[in-house]
């Protein structure tokens, strides 16, 4: 016989109106040389028991060729969020979830509650294998919940 389960908002009756705060992070990074692999740049600070909603980073032209690579990841607990992006190959939009074609994307991972704080990050997985760009600006939003009471 089937059970009839329930998560923990449900089995404490806690309404779907019940309000759970969305922040919303922007900032940038401006390169100032060219990336090497395994450089990193650090977004945003993301607390404990908080929830990744969304990700968008505007990424400069990085590479004169086809090399560059990038992964947004955790930083301290290591989880790839998004790897192998080619976006920065060229000029684009790095979106999680993915809006866009993975192939620019790169492969993409679900990610359940972030229970430790951590840092989200941009990796260098692979070098520019063309001319690396030595100017630009990265602009990024980072939207994630907390306040989220009940898990």
């Amino acid at each position: 016989m089937a059970t009839a389960l329930k998560g923990t908002a449900a089995a404490a009756g806690i309404p779907a109106m019940q309000s759970i705060r969305e922040n919303t992070i922007a900032g940038k990074y401006v390169l100032a040389a060219a990336l090497i692999i395994n450089d990193t740049i650090d977004l945003c600070q993301l607390p404990a028991n908080s929830f990744l909603t969304s990700v968008y980073i505007s990424v400069p032209d990085l590479d004169s060729s086809t090399g560059v690579l990038l992964d947004l990841q955790l930083k301290t607990a290591t989880t790839k969020i998004i790897t192998q992006a080619t976006i920065g190959q060229a000029a684009g939009v790095i979106t999680w979830p993915a809006v866009v074609v993975a192939a620019t994307n790169g492969t993409i991972a679900g990610l359940g509650l972030i229970t430790a704080a951590d840092t989200l990050q941009l990796l260098v997985q692979a070098a520019p294998s063309g001319t690396p760009a030595t100017t630009g600006t990265f602009v990024y939003v980072v939207k994630f919940c907390t306040d989220v009471q009940y898990l």
